[in-house]
């Protein structure tokens, strides 16, 4: 507060402890993290009543509620109920019928889930709308304890917990964030990544480039399809006109967006932990109906008038920083030279166009081969 002021620091977020039900980052009791909790946030709310805190910061995909149910009881008898709620997403159902919902917490501690989440690629959801399903549930828990009109945050998601899911390099990862951020746009009021770079501290490094790290960034600071997929959404305008499967429109104005995906989900085999037909430079064989998608749109109501179409495609051969990679060779020793090469080469297609609209309407069409992302500007030529 000295250091920044007052203005500064209540804008912040501050979400209280990580996943509190699991014994590795919190070894000892609920009760313990009950009175650290309510202790930390009325010494904070006697600095400022405007600072925000947020708890349990929990998984919402351990299907039991008894943690969440034991904690807001607490927090109402201590009068300290969180500002915002803070959740994280990873889709693995290997917990499911490892314990009851009437089962005490100290149970499901000595499963050691985490270990198994990260340790063994396995359990995850066949459901590819299992994010969305999750929220809802969520959602309803916090209506059942009278704190609908707290805000959500998911602090963390991914596709897998897992530090050495090899598709997690490949374009696969954009079109699941794309879907996945599309799907829950107006559910929640924000998503975290987990995480920004490969180079991350919570497992050994890999000497390999391409190693299936949860990161947007490899390393060398060379992009993945999946910080290209954020870099598209990031170019949507505020107002929506529509959205479904595999697509949104949208609207800033006088300009206007469609961006589309084709979203492709594990198989069962792969979803299980049958890895056996996937290698380090063959990444692509564990999904499910694959095919080529095509799209056409026709916008009615638009303003007469010249049109700059600017197009972006991520696929395999724009986009794809590990399809470069594969394709040069997929050399174990990367030169100053060859790592250039890669980050140019892995920029996202793009395409412009001119159109004269007439009558208020144009249409416009997208073809996407399987896990491609493709975003479409029309920008009004003044």
């Amino acid at each position: 507060m000295n250091r920044y002021g007052p203005a500064e620091v209540e804008s912040w977020m501050f979400e209280f402890w990580n996943e509190p039900e699991l014994e590795v980052y919190w070894p000892g009791t609920d009760e313990e993290y009950f009175e650290l909790y309510s202790r930390t946030f009325h010494t904070m709310k006697n600095i400022s009543r405007n600072l925000l805190i947020g708890a349990p910061g929990r998984i919402i995909t351990l299907r039991s509620n008894l943690f969440s149910e034991r904690f807001f009881a607490f927090c109402r008898e201590r009068e300290c109920l969180p500002d915002f709620i803070p959740c994280h997403f990873y889709p693995h159902e290997n917990l499911e019928g490892f314990f009851e919902p009437d089962e005490e917490q100290s149970e499901l501690r000595k499963l050691e889930p985490y270990r198994i989440l990260l340790e063994e690629f396995r359990g995850i959801s066949p459901n590819p709308d299992y994010l969305r399903d999750m929220l809802t549930r969520e959602k309803q828990l916090l209506e059942k304890e009278g704190l609908s009109d707290r805000e959500i945050y998911l602090t963390e998601f991914n596709s897998t917990a897992f530090h050495r899911e090899l598709t997690n390099d490949t374009l696969y990862k954009a079109a699941y964030i794309a879907k996945n951020l599309i799907d829950n746009l107006d559910r929640i009021q924000g998503f975290g990544y987990w995480v920004l770079s490969d180079n991350i501290e919570e497992t050994s490094a890999s000497p390999a480039l391409f190693h299936g790290g949860l990161g947007l960034i490899a390393q060398y600071g060379i992009p993945k399809p999946a910080m290209y997929a954020y870099e598209l959404l990031a170019k949507l305008g505020d107002q929506l006109i529509e959205r479904g499967e595999g697509y949104i429109v949208t609207k800033s104005a006088n300009a206007y967006q469609i961006l589309c995906y084709n979203y492709c989900h594990f198989d069962d085999l792969y979803a299980l932990g049958d890895t056996s037909f996937v290698t380090p430079t063959s990444r692509y064989s564990g999904f499910k109906n694959e095919r080529t998608v095509k799209l056409e749109f026709q916008l009615d109501g638009i303003d007469s008038g010249r049109y700059t179409i600017v197009r972006r495609s991520l696929n395999r051969s724009s986009g794809s920083s590990f399809d470069v990679w594969v394709e040069m060779g997929a050399p174990s020793i990367m030169t100053g030279e060859d790592l250039h090469y890669i980050k140019q080469r892995s920029e996202p297609g793009r395409h412009i166009t001119h159109v004269d609209v007439e009558n208020r309407h144009m249409t416009c069409t997208f073809t996407l081969e399987p896990h491609a992302v493709e975003l479409v500007e029309l920008i009004p030529v003044i």
